[in-house]
């Protein structure tokens, strides 16, 4: 079995964290055309970096980075990735479809469907896996946003932020690969941020 992992922020450039290391058929390497979905700078992490997560239904799509994973089986590469992500005591975070069109986790129809269609377009592919994190709206009502996230909650948040140069939001946000060029990025691109 062939299993994509499908990635936009710190999987890339930091395949290990919290123990764990991402299990890749080739490490380090990551295609550039996965599909193109609602990826935004829209969860604020335990560290304070604003990092970047699915949002089902937001109007700007950005093509996401894939690779293979080296586990030829479905349940041990859903518990690397999120043993990786630090999750592994809610496996549910971890979303995908598979080439019969079934579903991994509570996956949003428009984004199971999006993933489907490039995943069906790969036949070597038998799955695609990625992290299904939200925006942790609790997470931003604690910073004062009680409307959660919002692009104009997500730029005041960067600029509120001290010693941005040392922040991990900065480094975060510097990090992430060119590719994803979500608004909030070109905002905060524009306004010297990253």
């Amino acid at each position: 079995m062939e299993i994509a992992i499908l990635a936009w922020g710190s999987l890339i450039w930091r395949p290990t964290h919290c123990g764990e290391t991402l299990a890749l058929q080739v490490p380090g390497q990551w295609e550039q055309d996965g599909p193109s979905l609602p990826v935004e700078f829209a969860r604020i992490s335990r560290d304070g970096s604003l990092t970047l997560v699915v949002v089902p239904g937001y109007p700007h799509q950005v093509r996401t980075l894939w690779s293979v994973s080296s586990h030829k089986e479905l349940d041990p590469a859903i518990r690397n990735l999120a043993t990786r992500e630090g999750i592994t005591e809610n496996l549910s975070s971890i979303h995908g479809v598979r080439r019969d069109g079934s579903r991994i986790g509570s996956v949003d129809d428009r984004i199971a469907s999006t993933a489907l269609g490039w995943l069906l377009e790969r036949p070597t592919l038998d799955a695609v896996i990625w992290t299904g994190l939200g925006t942790q709206p609790g997470r931003w009502r604690d910073r004062g946003y009680t409307e959660g996230f919002t692009p104009d909650n997500a730029v005041s948040y960067l600029r509120s932020l001290q010693d941005e140069e040392t922040h991990p939001a900065h480094e975060y946000m510097r990090r992430t690969p060119a590719q994803i060029t979500s608004p909030i990025r070109q905002r905060a691109t524009a306004e010297g941020f990253s």
